[in-house]
């Protein structure tokens, strides 16, 4: 008989146990008390052994093992005065154990309305009872009305309501009723009574309740909080895979909405091209990508839309759960009841979601990679075309097919070209840049900045292939004015078509030395080698260098999409910068696919002290009564993830305020732990985690994160996003992370924000795709914002 047994000296079976019974009574005194009867009843059967619970089978055969062990019901009811039916739904194909216990039934026939079954218990032991029905006959409700009676001997331990089976829960589905009782005597009789129609049961489990003891109550109210824990982390994980999912269907929308738009604007000078088989190609190449993005706009839409309903099915599961433990450590449920409940709650899971969330991650992946190959197919067209020049300030549009610039010369004009200036154009005071100079307070002298995302300036020129390149995005995000300076460069670029140059003449106050810094960030390719440039700077004064070469942006930043800059002219220089009398000229050449640019920056050099006159000489001391600008004091704050103080690193459990969810910790392994040294032992993981680092006082900040791969050596186990979110603003440094494929395993991955603006705090947020996120160590430093003379980074 399946169930826990203990020798307790009651039989084996209801036959028997009525029999001792009998016995026990026939021989006892009279007036005596029902513990003296069950004393009695362990003298006489002492060796017999008997279920303490029950799970029995109603109307089918013993089926299942061990813990999933279900008994017939043979032994406890009279099978003579009843009938069994099976009726599984259709095309339900192979049952489950508790399928084949649901869908079995035994009921009586019409003429009697009684269904009885007799169990052998514990005397004056609490037991909880729980009879499950199932309507698998009747399709309609009102056609089975029931009831159930729990007895011990002459005593009505408890009666159920009536109910309706159909009604209640609908076919083929499960309904229980569940009770406490206490019998009196060694056997329980379950009534089940019918109203209208005849009865019917599916099941009948019973489980002796035992006091818990304090430590047992202590144990189970710790784990529940434990669980309570662990499911807000889900919850956490739930929320942060939704934002990103929406987000990246976001970004991969705007992208191949800026695609469609570049064709768009492309559309009537398309009839321009030649006739030739390379035309036609390219035509049909960028039709049919034209076509493939908006049929990966439409499936990617319909993934995530799966995605997020699947998302928000976990996040009300998880909130259910969540309740259920809450109840539990209320002060309504009883030590005994929450005891009892923890081990259903233990293997209530909380809600995952993969499958739909990857489908989307794919088909989202797909719609961007759709929209890369449609700007590449469109720039294979404009290659073809006859180029565009760009006008020049205040003069009339250039025709198609006018004279093309030539690198370092002045720019073409319908009649002619046009002269250089004498003088250099007047600049505004302080900071007359082309784009936003929030967050930059440069304490030096002149300066202009030009922003691929900002309008125009007057006194900077486009060069070469200007007229006929393209913003990227098309357009720069709403709140575009809102974003810092540094986060507008690394918005928008500006780019140019497959292998043709295009470039700047800033126009100066003054003669003198000047240093140029330019921004890249890659917004399009996805891997290296899909564009690389050369990089050259002159002026009036100094000819043409070619200063980098082969610059391949996304290999620059190992994939992560971070800005790269790079200081020019750099060490070395006869004066730390470029002489020019009247102008200084930035030329991208395109060597693979077009050449792109977020930023350029010219400004003078030394660096003046902060308050300078903008057009004084270098040299010339600032005006009275100005002071520098201060940049942030700080000791650059290192932290090592998931281990202890290391080197100049701090534990995370002292840099983090209390109450932080820092994720689980885990070190190198055996023969690792000799591979890696310092805090790369050690990361810190989950699906999602978020750390928020304060800063001192309002200022230019830059954060790095590091992570390692010490656990997995397969690709694709493991990959995850790296952002880090500043004042509601939110940037991706790094998606689709796979350590092992991108680093190695055991081998260093840091991302590195470039400056920020941060008044108040950063949050670095990392969030797993696959399996889940790892962070090895965080580190934060201040960024002077007066800058030592001009440095080149090294490509």
């Amino acid at each position: 008989m399946a169930g826990e047994m203990r020798r307790v000296g009651v039989l084996a079976s209801a036959a028997a146990a009525v029999a001792v019974a009998a016995a026990v009574a026939a021989v006892a005194p009279v007036g005596s008390t029902a513990a003296a009867v069950a004393g009695a009843a362990r003298q006489i059967v002492a060796d017999v052994q008997v279920p303490i619970n029950h799970r029995i089978n109603c109307g089918g055969p013993a089926v299942g093992e061990s813990a999933n062990a279900w008994t017939s019901d043979e032994a406890f009811t009279d099978t003579s005065m009843s009938k069994t039916f099976m009726g599984p739904p259709p095309d339900s194909g192979v049952l489950s154990v508790l399928e084949r216990v649901l869908y079995s039934v035994r009921y009586v026939e019409v003429v009697s309305n009684v269904l009885e079954y007799s169990l052998p218990v514990l005397p004056q032991t609490e037991v909880e009872v729980q009879l499950v029905f199932a309507e698998i006959y009747h399709n309609n409700s009102n056609e089975r009305v029931i009831s159930v009676e729990l007895w011990s001997g002459e005593t009505l331990l408890s009666q159920s309501p009536e109910f309706d089976i159909v009604g209640t829960v609908g076919k083929y589905q499960r309904y229980a009723y569940t009770q406490r009782v206490t019998p009196i005597g060694a056997a329980m009789t379950v009534r089940v009574v019918a109203a209208r129609g005849n009865p019917v049961i599916s099941s009948i489990a019973t489980n002796v309740v035992t006091a818990p003891t304090e430590e047992e109550v202590a144990a189970a109210r710790a784990e529940l909080i434990q669980l309570r824990g662990a499911s807000e982390s889900v919850r956490n994980d739930i929320a942060a895979r939704r934002r990103d999912l929406q987000n990246r269907m976001g970004t991969a929308t705007r992208l191949g909405a800026d695609a469609l738009r570049e064709l768009e604007e492309l559309e009537p000078r398309i009839a321009a091209l030649p006739d030739n088989p390379d035309s036609q190609s390219a035509l049909e190449s960028v039709r049919g990508a034209q076509a493939d993005l908006k049929e990966r706009q439409t499936a990617a839409e319909a993934a995530v839309a799966v995605g997020i309903i699947a998302l928000d099915e976990a996040m009300e599961s998880i909130t259910a759960y969540d309740a259920r433990i809450d109840r539990l450590l209320s002060a309504d449920t009883t030590p005994a009841e929450m005891v009892a409940a923890l081990a259903e709650v233990r293997a209530e899971t909380p809600v995952t979601v993969t499958e739909p969330v990857s489908a989307a991650s794919l088909a989202v992946q797909a719609l961007g990679l759709s929209a890369q190959n449609l700007r590449e197919e469109t720039g294979d067209i404009a290659s073809l075309l006859p180029a565009l020049p760009m006008p020049s300030p205040g003069g009339p549009t250039p025709t198609p097919g006018g004279p093309t610039p030539t690198p370092g010369g002045p720019m073409p004009t319908p009649g002619g070209p046009m002269p250089t200036p004498a003088r250099p154009r007047p600049a505004p005071a302080g900071n007359g840049s082309m784009g936003h100079s929030t967050g930059h307070s440069w304490g030096d002298g002149w300066f202009k900045m030009l922003n691929a995302g900002a309008p125009g300036s007057d006194d900077v020129d486009g060069v070469d292939a200007i007229g006929i390149s393209r913003p990227f995005p098309a357009t720069p995000p709403a709140d575009y004015d809102t974003l810092s300076y540094t986060e507008q460069v690394a918005t928008t670029s500006l780019f140019a078509p497959p292998l043709r140059t295009f470039g700047f003449r800033f126009y100066v106050p003054l003669p003198g030395d000047y240093e140029v810094i330019i921004a890249w960030r890659e917004l399009f390719f996805s891997a290296a080698g899909k564009r690389i440039m050369d990089v050259s700077v002159g002026t009036d004064v100094e000819p043409h260098r070619v200063l980098i070469r082969d610059l391949d942006v996304w290999s620059k930043t190992q994939g992560n999409r971070s800005v790269v800059t790079a200081h020019l002219p750099g060490c070395g220089h006869k004066s730390g910068g470029f002489e020019a009398a009247s102008w200084v000229e930035v030329h991208l050449t395109g060597k693979v696919e077009g050449p792109i640019v977020n930023a350029v920056i010219v400004r003078q050099v030394p660096l003046f002290e902060a308050g300078s006159d903008p057009t004084r000489m270098p040299g010339s001391l600032p005006p009275a009564g100005t002071s520098p600008s201060p940049a942030p004091t700080m000791t650059p704050v290192r932290i090592n993830m998931g281990g202890p103080a290391v080197n100049d690193f701090i534990a995370d459990v002292d840099a983090f305020a209390p109450g932080t969810r820092l994720g689980n910790a885990f070190t190198a392994r055996g023969d690792a732990i000799g591979s890696v040294g310092g805090v790369d032992q050690t990361i810190r993981w989950n699906q999602s985690l978020s750390y928020e680092l304060p800063v001192p006082a309002p200022g230019m900040y830059e954060v790095t994160i590091a992570s390692v791969e010490l656990f997995f050596s397969n690709v694709g186990e493991r990959i995850f996003n790296v952002s880090v979110e500043v004042e509601g603003v939110e940037t991706l440094l790094a998606s689709g992370v796979d350590l092992v494929s991108d680093f190695g395993e055991l081998q260093r991955a840091t991302w590195t924000t470039g400056p920020l603006r941060i008044e108040r705090a950063v949050t670095v947020r990392l969030v797993g795709e696959e399996d889940n996120a790892c962070v090895s160590a965080i580190w934060m430093s201040p960024v002077m914002t007066t800058v030592p003379p001009a440095q080149e980074q090294t490509f």
